[in-house]
């Protein structure tokens, strides 16, 4: 799965993008979220992983979220494996929280 970018998430909402500077780009995560957090800019972030600090306002949601079309999760797992039972749990659950 492919990170979304600052032009694939602008032109989802129909604006284009150019970039006028080099900028700063952040080769770690937790980096460029204290950044954000610090207000030395806005970020791009998977919402699953800031909701705990958006509750706590820490960060702030600046625009609509964005997932692309064909992102996903996949799970893959053993037909033959020895836990069926506990298999089965999980593929219920899986199923049902992924609707």
């Amino acid at each position: 799965m492919e990170f979304v970018s600052w032009a694939d998430w602008l032109d989802n909402f129909g604006h284009s993008f150019s970039r006028q500077s080099a900028g700063y780009r952040f080769s770690n995560y937790q980096f460029l979220l204290q950044a954000a957090m610090d207000g030395e800019g806005v970020a791009l972030a998977w919402q699953h992983l800031v909701a705990d600090r958006m509750a706590a306002s820490e960060l702030v949601q600046v625009g609509p979220a964005y997932q692309r079309p064909e992102a996903g999760y996949f799970l893959e797992y053993r037909e033959d494996g020895s836990n069926r039972d506990q298999l089965d749990r999980v593929l219920a659950w899986f199923r049902q929280a992924a609707g």
